[in-house]
């Protein structure tokens, strides 16, 4: 919890499910979804939104070697 923070979120067993230390088979990077969608980025988030597309975060995620 942060101090002065406007919202909580509540971490049910379902969402803590959904940081995992890999998204599962048949998940793209970002960036392989903005290739196959030919999108932008912004647009893919605005998809997941939606509800249009199944997102999942990992560890790993924004970071590169």
């Amino acid at each position: 919890m942060t101090p002065g923070a406007p919202w909580r979120i509540r971490l049910t067993d379902e969402l803590k499910a959904r940081f995992t230390a890999s998204a599962g088979e048949g998940f793209i990077t970002m960036q392989e979804a903005t290739r196959a969608l030919g999108v932008t980025r912004q647009t893919v988030l605005q998809r997941v939104k939606r509800g249009e597309i199944q997102a999942a975060t990992s560890p790993r995620a924004g970071k590169s070697d």
